[in-house]
């Protein structure tokens, strides 16, 4: 939260002492074991959070690697350039959990070995309110270097299909029983996506994230026509995170990687969205041809201007202006340029 203010260009004079609070925060111990990184001594030391002494490793070790690139884009605003390449080469550390083999994040012991055995559908242990499924891909500031690792683009593409096309059972695994984030994916019933809870949210976009906004732009139509209606919500409504996707989604845009100062475009649900920002000025977000069936984009402009980008930059939103989309019924495949790609931590 406070890296993407400042990334935004909100509260500035308090980034040296944010600074400094993370620093401590992503290197020592707190007293009372309810407050800090639980387990940040064995991270600073391995690279990750061993499975041998508490649950959810895997989690806290994304959490942890996504905190440190966090505090990277605050050091590089205040110009401390070479502590800044610290976090930003810690913030790679979730490749160490990375099991190319089966496609998943995997925890690992002090000795650097894989848990075994190994089950794709069970939850807990080491994932939080989620299993493999769920909780492999929270690398939201270099999933393009996530998708070297499992092997490339195309790799991590077929995964996330095969993810939505997994029908939505699970093994209670470290849980035991049955908890409601569990019984709200199979309601769902939107593959292994399980949207009702927040590991899920940013999932639809990993497509467009590596080049294929067309899956993008289907699978959030879809889910905001399907799970979002009068008598739908599809699940917790945790600090109107729930709202929040829907309401981003809705716009045509995501913020997919907190304090990268980008958003991830979609799939605009409304024929015409105005914004009217701080600033005094309007952006107008338009969506031509926007029938039901018309979930992709053939194209877009930005003033006028050809669009190509899957991304919108935070300051070019806050310049305001007129953002529009036209809208198909046929994807519009293998079109993207590296440049046009959302924002990735080792791509530069």
């Amino acid at each position: 939260v406070l890296a993407d203010a400042f990334v935004k260009g909100i509260g500035l004079d308090l980034m040296p002492q944010a600074a400094e609070a993370m620093r401590k925060h992503a290197n020592q111990a707190a007293e009372d074991c309810r407050y800090g990184r639980k387990g940040i001594e064995d991270y600073v030391r391995y690279g990750y959070i061993p499975y041998d002494e508490q649950n959810e490793t895997v989690s806290a070790t994304q959490d942890y690697a996504f905190g440190d690139f966090c505090l990277s884009r605050i050091l590089r605003l205040l110009g401390r350039d070479e502590e800044a390449a610290e976090y930003e080469t810690r913030s790679l550390n979730y490749r160490r959990l990375v099991d190319p083999e089966t496609g998943f994040m995997r925890a690992r012991s002090r000795e650097g070995n894989f848990r075994e055995p190994f089950d794709p559908l069970a939850w807990g242990q080491d994932y939080c309110e989620g299993g493999p499924w769920q909780d492999s891909w929270a690398v939201y500031h270099d999933i393009r270097g996530l998708a070297d690792a499992l092997g490339g683009a195309e790799v991590l593409n077929k995964k996330m299909i095969e993810l939505f096309d997994t029908p939505p059972i699970f093994h209670t695994g470290g849980y035991h029983l049955e908890i409601h984030e569990m019984s709200e994916m199979v309601m769902v019933n939107f593959g292994q996506c399980a949207l009702s809870n927040q590991p899920s949210f940013h999932v639809p976009y990993i497509f467009s994230a590596v080049g294929h906004p067309e899956s993008t732009q289907y699978i959030t139509r879809r889910l905001m026509r399907d799970l979002f209606t009068d008598a739908l919500f599809p699940g917790d409504e945790d600090n109107g995170s729930m709202a929040g996707w829907y309401v981003f989604s809705a716009m045509g845009f995501y913020p997919f990687c907190p304090a990268s100062g980008e958003y991830t475009l979609g799939s605009p649900l409304f024929d015409k969205v105005t914004l009217h920002l701080a600033n005094g000025k309007n952006l107008v977000i338009r969506a031509a041809d926007n029938q039901e069936k018309n979930v992709f984009v053939r194209s877009m402009e930005r003033d006028g201007q050809p669009y190509t980008h899957l991304y919108l930059k935070h300051d070019d939103l806050m310049r305001g202006g007129d953002f529009l989309f036209r809208m198909s019924c046929v994807p519009q495949a293998g079109r993207c340029t590296e440049e046009d790609l959302p924002y990735s931590l080792s791509r530069g």
